[in-house]
């Protein structure tokens, strides 16, 4: 949450309690910062540098599905795919 503790990092705002006046509070802090022309162009940066393309899920996805065949076929663990118990 780049409100709570500004970063280099922080591309946006979060709040835990599922409220009106959480969001609120929210809404005011960002107002407050779109204000700050340099902080909120640092947060327009930050946000515009992160990676949300469906590339590395995609491929976290393919690297699972193949442990999980291979633990069919008797070659994998449930360690390297992060079960607990058999399947």
């Amino acid at each position: 949450d780049y409100a709570d503790s500004p970063s280099a990092s922080g591309n946006g705002f979060k709040f835990v309690e599922y409220s009106s006046a959480a969001l609120l509070e929210k809404l005011r802090q960002a107002r407050e910062l779109y204000d700050d022309k340099d902080q909120w162009k640092e947060i327009i940066l930050n946000g515009m540098a992160c990676d949300f393309s469906w590339g590395a899920p995609a491929r976290r996805y393919v690297e699972l599905y193949e442990q999980v065949i291979e633990l069919r076929r008797g070659r994998g663990s449930l360690a390297g795919i992060g079960l607990a118990k058999e399947i």
